[in-house]
């Protein structure tokens, strides 16, 4: 996935034109910190969701599913520290406060519901992040095309895991 997405470092060593002509004012900035901050905790969310889904997978001894959990897993880390780094690049800072990403959540997947109901849980968070994602790419329009960029390439591999997802669960039922 980071070949999709590049790295973190990828994000750091862009020319400093590059940077300041993504910079908005300092309120736009400080909205689209804010509207990053929320991506970062859909995207952290997402990480714990599929190792949930890990687990429960490796539990019932559905190898194939499990790997492809793990890779979702791993793909939505990576991503997480790229909208970290974006949102440190604006001049705001990360929140990776654990606690307030978990209240700031709905209930988890529970594992005695089934794997199955509990995948078809996360292809509806899956769907919401889609509509949140297409949502922030509207507002950031042309004022901030690098963030832009950014949540496009998040949004196309969420639609892509959504697709695995669906193969996965057709296998399940």
């Amino acid at each position: 996935m980071k070949d999709e997405m590049g790295d973190c470092t990828a994000l750091a060593p862009c020319a400093p034109e590059a940077m300041e002509s993504s910079r908005a004012s300092a309120v736009e900035a400080e909205r689209v910190i804010s509207i990053l901050n929320k991506v970062l905790a859909t995207e952290l969310d997402n990480v714990q969701r599929y190792k949930r889904l890990y687990f429960a997978a490796e539990i019932l001894d559905a190898q194939c599913t499990a790997e492809e959990l793990l890779e979702h897993a791993v793909a939505k880390a990576d991503q997480a520290g790229i909208i970290a780094a974006r949102i440190s690049q604006l001049g705001g800072t990360p929140n990776l406060d654990a606690e307030a990403l978990s209240s700031s959540r709905g209930a988890h997947a529970v594992a005695s519901r089934g794997l199955g109901k509990m995948i078809e849980d996360d292809l509806v968070a899956q769907k919401i992040a889609m509509a949140s994602y297409a949502e922030t790419i509207d507002f950031l329009g042309d004022g901030d095309p690098f963030t832009r960029r950014l949540i496009e390439r998040i949004l196309e591999q969420e639609e892509e895991h959504a697709s695995g997802i669906h193969y996965l669960l057709s296998g399940i039922h």
